[in-house]
């Protein structure tokens, strides 16, 4: 008996978004498909759910190429001021959070728990109006997951030199290989230079709804 055009996986799919409805505190519900699954997109808009955010996973062994001597970014100490950045560049904006590898959600202050303050590193460019933030992750692979929200990748001096020492770190304590992992939209993914060292496959569509 064939299966076929029973709307199967949008059934399973709406139960499973209403399964997570019902619990209490859950403020977000949502899917990451890659850009070239469309039969997944529709499912996800049929019982619902819109696109939020495009990112590109790029990822690199190296961004050594980069660096123009520059001094690295000052590092920031204080969750207070961690939490006022992201207050500034994310929250405020509601712009999606990649807040770990493969998984991005909307920004809201409940995202930002201090345990989740003390996990993630935050870097201050010399005029105080830019940062970088880096974690370590591992998926399967040890990764210096890297957040950048501007377009300017390549006009702040000392941005990639930042990097250099978490990355080194990470490296040394790795048995399977250190990767710089950065979450990109498709307006900086413009901006790499030809011959940079990012694998850069197609993008993932992140589709959801907020829980009011």
């Amino acid at each position: 008996m064939s299966f076929r055009g029973q709307s199967l996986s949008s059934k399973l799919m709406a139960y499973v978004r209403d399964a997570a409805l019902d619990h209490p505190g859950i403020r977000f519900v949502g899917a990451n498909t890659q850009e070239f699954n469309l039969p997944a997109q529709r499912v996800l808009e049929k019982i619902g759910l819109s696109r939020q955010a495009e990112l590109f996973s790029a990822i690199a062994a190296n961004v050594e190429i980069f660096e123009s001597g520059a001094a690295p970014w000052q590092k920031i100490d204080s969750d207070e001021e961690k939490m006022r950045w992201l207050e500034a560049v994310y929250i405020r904006s509601g712009r999606v959070f990649p807040y770990e590898c493969y998984y991005p959600f909307p920004a809201s202050p409940g995202l930002f728990s201090g345990q989740a303050l003390a996990q993630w590193d935050f870097y201050e460019n010399p005029d105080g109006d830019r940062i970088v933030i880096t974690k370590h992750d591992v998926k399967k692979f040890d990764y210096l997951h890297t957040l950048y929200p501007w377009d300017d990748l390549f006009e702040q001096p000392g941005l990639w030199e930042t990097l250099h020492a978490p990355l080194e770190h990470i490296r040394r304590g790795s048995e399977e290989g250190a990767f710089v992992w950065m979450d990109l939209t498709r307006k900086q993914t413009g901006t790499l230079p030809e011959g940079h060292p990012f694998d850069l496959p197609s993008p993932w569509f992140l589709y959801g709804t907020d829980i009011h």
